[in-house]
């Protein structure tokens, strides 16, 4: 969960809201971790959430991912996902503002991402010297469980009056 009024950057590169990975590089096969980030491609804002898997050595798809477009720029939001776990795969689901939105994933669901040993960031790149991430960011939280559509949309209704939503 996040509060966020992200700014337009002039760029497309994904804005890194948060996350526990390495670097996205194909030519490594040892890519692990896990990111949430936001980003402006041909006018359409996307939220995406991206899983790595680094542990199935040299295999073409080592990345899962979903996302919801619609995250418009210059207000507050709030960002919520949750995953639906069966065994080590989950689906996940976008909430913007408390209500569900439409979440784009594979239809096998998205596999656990590798545990990974960089430091978690939030609003920067893994490696700490990158930022494409403008605008504000405010109670972000990572829950140990998931949480229902009646808890997400709980907590908006909760925390709106802070953002003057």
């Amino acid at each position: 969960l996040a509060w966020v009024n992200h700014g337009v950057t002039g760029n497309v590169k994904p804005k890194v809201l948060i996350g526990r990975y390495e670097i996205d590089n194909p030519a490594l096969i040892n890519n692990t971790g896990w990111e949430v980030y936001l980003e402006t491609n041909a006018g359409v804002d996307y939220l995406e959430l991206r899983h790595h898997h680094g542990s199935l050595g040299d295999v073409p798809d080592k990345r899962d991912g979903c996302y919801s477009v619609g995250w418009t720029t210059g207000n507050w939001q709030l960002i919520g996902i949750t995953r639906h776990k069966i065994g080590a795969t989950s689906w996940p689901q976008h909430y913007r503002n408390g209500l569900p939105v439409a979440t784009t994933h594979e239809v096998t669901g998205m596999r656990d991402p590798d545990s990974c040993n960089q430091d978690l960031v939030i609003g920067s790149r893994f490696s700490k010297d990158q930022d494409w991430y403008k605008g504000l960011a405010s109670d972000i939280r990572i829950v140990g469980a998931e949480l229902s559509a009646y808890q997400m949309r709980y907590i908006f209704e909760s925390e709106r009056h802070w953002y003057g939503v």
